[in-house]
């Protein structure tokens, strides 16, 4: 059974397992075609910008309630484990912020990084409180 508090990390994950083939594959398509091009986001609406920083704001918020998981994990000590919470809190928070930019690259690295901290998160399972 799941600790409360994981729950939006195991859908964050679900979302990059899903996602993550579907862009390998057209990326190297794409590549193989060479249709591949480097460019921005194009321009988001301002009620989507305004739902993606509702949705952080909840995430977070639910993250580092006190029962929360990214709190128990900053709880259960120790530089790595703190250091991926810091990284995960970021990504949430710079995943829209890059989005409104438009800026593409920086958005994707910042997306695999969270994702990587959040697997790592998630496998290290730390002492429960």
């Amino acid at each position: 059974m799941a600790t409360p508090g994981v729950w939006f990390v195991r859908l964050l994950g679900g979302v990059f397992a899903l996602a993550g083939p579907v862009v390998l594959v057209l990326g190297v398509r794409d590549l193989a075609r060479g249709e591949s091009t480097v460019g921005d986001l194009p321009p988001m609406p301002l009620w989507f910008l305004a739902c993606a920083g509702l949705l952080v704001a909840v995430v977070l918020a639910t993250g580092w309630r006190s029962s929360g998981m990214l709190r128990r994990t900053w709880e259960a000590g120790g530089n790595l484990r703190r250091a991926a919470v810091l990284v995960v809190t970021a990504a949430v928070v710079a995943f829209p912020v890059l989005m409104g930019l438009g800026a593409l690259t920086p958005l994707v690295l910042v997306w695999l990084l969270g994702g990587l901290c959040a697997t790592g998160l998630l496998i290290d399972k730390p002492s429960r409180a």
